[in-house]
């Protein structure tokens, strides 16, 4: 997880497979993802998040992890609530759910 280009490689193969796997269900993967933050002191900064596909291998959503205990993480900043086919649904991660 410390560098960027193996995991975008398995995303896009994950995302590819979904894409072309028949009554695909939709899919939620935890993943490090990288972002550049101006106040963070590591660049880019990575952040431990829950994203979830569609089943055509869209990216519907990407929740970072709030209370981030892992070294070299950023944390976010919010929890989150969407819907997914008209059902409310909010992802935590570890212990965003205390």
């Amino acid at each position: 997880t410390l560098e960027p280009e193996p995991i975008s490689q398995a995303e896009n193969a994950l995302r590819q497979f979904l894409h072309d796997l028949d009554n695909a269900p939709h899919l939620i993967v935890g993943l490090p993802i990288w972002r550049h933050e101006p106040a963070h002191p590591i660049q880019p900064t990575r952040y431990n998040v829950s994203r979830l596909y569609d089943p055509d291998g869209e990216i519907v959503s990407t929740h970072s992890k709030v209370h981030s205990a892992e070294n070299r993480f950023m944390h976010g900043h919010q929890l989150n609530e969407f819907e997914v086919e008209g059902v409310s649904i909010s992802m935590h991660i570890c212990h965003d759910g205390r």
